[in-house]
């Protein structure tokens, strides 16, 4: 099924709004706002803060612009109504700020626990943007997430996303960064993705993640990524592809354990531009499992600037990949020495590995193949 970036079509639902929520405050001060306690949609067009020592209850929008950067100290509790949702930089760039502490969090949470809210969603942020635990209860639905980015370039450190309605964070893209952005954060939704976005998202993710998500996964949608290293680290749910994506890094891991799953058009392509190295052990790269219905993918691409002499893929499990038009669970374009060991590949609708030009592979022990449709190997110009 195909998916459209949330904040691609966002705006055009707020058009939906009654009239009679809005009040427009121009600009707003620690001092000017004593008590938020049911207020419609709120313009935040200069630096303001919010406290823990008055009730807040938000039942439109929050639009932080114009420059401005709305802080939110530690202990603050928000109550959000159900069309209640934070914009941060729509018009002009603006800053949301979070400073939570261990005992004292930000808790933004639905007025009852009959509805869920619309979430905090991202365009164009200033520098001040981070959030430090965080709580957020019951946002997002199934069109919305709880968090969107139009670009992640901001920390998000100890928060927690429980009872999204839909998915967890969506990223369109993520700046490029030494530590990653999400650190310390636990999402849990029964409805949707952890996480889905730009194949860049994986530069924002850390060991120390958490997720519950019977029936999503990390969900790649689409993109190129270029960087120094790119690693998958083994999630409690997998990684989704679903389309082709391009990974080019000097260095590609995945940790053992990993799954990866694929929906009809996905596929893995490494090495099209950028010398790089791939090592893959104990790793499944399947069609979507049994609790989604099973279905062909594409498969893995090895290009030519692939590195063979420091890449493998080991213990691997290769099901019902081949479904691109060069029919191969693993297609190794003139990649001489490729090690490919012990692995498996299974119920391909094409061959289990394709091999095109110039392309080889060492140490081929103990592979196994069963019911490839077209073949076990074949070789093509």
């Amino acid at each position: 099924m195909q998916r459209i970036g949330f904040l691609q079509t966002f705006w055009r639902a707020l058009v939906f709004l009654p009239i009679g929520l809005v009040v427009a405050l121009a600009a707003c001060t620690r001092e000017d706002l004593n008590e938020l306690d049911g207020v419609g949609n709120i313009r935040i067009a200069r630096d303001t803060t919010w406290t823990a020592d008055r009730p807040i209850l938000i039942e439109g929008s929050v639009n932080i612009e114009a420059g401005a950067t709305l802080t939110i100290e530690a202990g603050t509790t928000i109550r959000m109504g159900e069309r209640a949702f934070f914009a941060v930089g729509e018009t002009s760039p603006g800053g949301l700020r979070i400073e939570g502490t261990w005992s004292r969090p930000v808790r933004i949470l639905p007025k009852s626990t009959a509805v869920n809210w619309r979430g905090i969603h991202l365009f164009r942020t200033l520098h001040t943007t981070r959030f430090t635990y965080l709580e957020m209860e019951q946002a997002g639905d199934a069109s919305s997430p709880a968090i969107s980015a139009l670009d992640l370039n901001f920390p998000i450190r100890n928060t927690t996303l429980s009872r999204c309605g839909g998915d967890g964070i969506e990223l369109s893209y993520v700046s490029p960064t030494n530590i990653p952005w999400l650190q310390d954060v636990s999402i849990q939704t029964d409805k949707g993705n952890p996480i889905s976005g730009h194949i860049s998202l994986l530069l924002a993710l850390s060991e120390s993640l958490e997720f519950s998500a019977p029936y999503g996964g990390i969900y790649l949608q689409r993109g190129t990524l270029s960087a120094t290293s790119c690693y998958f680290y083994n999630y409690t749910c997998p990684y989704i592809v679903r389309s082709e994506l391009f990974i080019d890094a000097e260095r590609v891991d995945f940790e053992a354990g990993t799954r990866v799953e694929f929906e009809h058009d996905g596929a893995l392509s490494f090495g099209t531009y950028q010398q790089t190295a791939i090592h893959a052990q104990e790793v499944a790269f399947t069609g979507l499992s049994k609790r989604r219905s099973t279905n062909t993918w594409k498969g893995i691409v090895v290009n030519t600037k692939v590195f063979s002499e420091d890449s493998f893929f080991r213990e691997c499990l290769f099901l019902n990949g081949g479904g691109g038009e060069e029919r191969g669970s693993l297609v190794v374009y003139d990649v001489d020495g490729i090690e490919v060991s012990a692995s498996r590949f299974v119920q391909s609708v094409g061959y289990g590995i394709v091999l095109v030009g110039d392309a080889s592979i060492r140490e081929q022990r103990q592979n196994r193949f069963e019911a490839n449709r077209l073949g076990d190997i074949t070789r093509r110009k």
